[in-house]
């Protein structure tokens, strides 16, 4: 499985997703991500679980809130969709309010990825293919705590959409 992250005014993300007019519908620019892989997405969890008992973060349960949400599929968090046409549209998997968008963005700039780096540098296993050391681990969460950090300086919405 695929995803594709959009960030947008919700009027705009609302239009994009719920008409199929040509004019209007899936007009908006998904995000360039590496890690749209939602295999991808997985690893990262897996490998954060891995080292977080070998280091001590007092941001720890920031990465864990704000990546349980994203990844909701690979946490014990639960599928958010912040508005009604969200619930209602079986592709939006993930859609994030302005105002949600906000909270976790302030959120992970407390996580320092760098913390980790030792961490990480005495595990033995990562991952499968995605997470092979930090630099991959830093890269692809980096990646997506930008984009928080982006969508909420603009009062963006975030949307993800899975694509089986």
């Amino acid at each position: 499985m695929e995803c594709s992250v959009y960030l947008g005014e919700p009027a705009v993300l609302e239009r994009a997703f719920t008409s199929y007019d040509d004019d209007v519908g899936m007009t908006i620019a998904s995000e360039e991500l590496v890690s749209c892989a939602v295999e991808a997405q997985n690893e990262l969890m897996e490998a954060f679980a891995l080292v977080r008992p070998q280091t001590i973060c007092t941001w720890s349960p920031a990465f864990t809130v704000v990546f349980s949400i994203l990844f909701w599929r690979f946490s014990d968090g639960d599928r958010r969709r912040d508005a009604p046409w969200a619930q209602d549209c079986d592709l939006v998997d993930t859609y994030l309010s302005p105002q949600t968008v906000a909270r976790l963005a302030s959120q992970a700039s407390t996580i320092v990825l760098d913390d980790l780096n030792r961490a990480f540098a005495e595990a033995e296993h990562l991952g499968d293919e995605w997470i092979q050391d930090f630099n991959d681990f830093r890269d692809m969460a980096s990646e997506w705590l930008d984009l928080l950090a982006r969508a909420a300086e603009r009062k963006q919405g975030l949307a993800i959409a899975v694509w089986d």
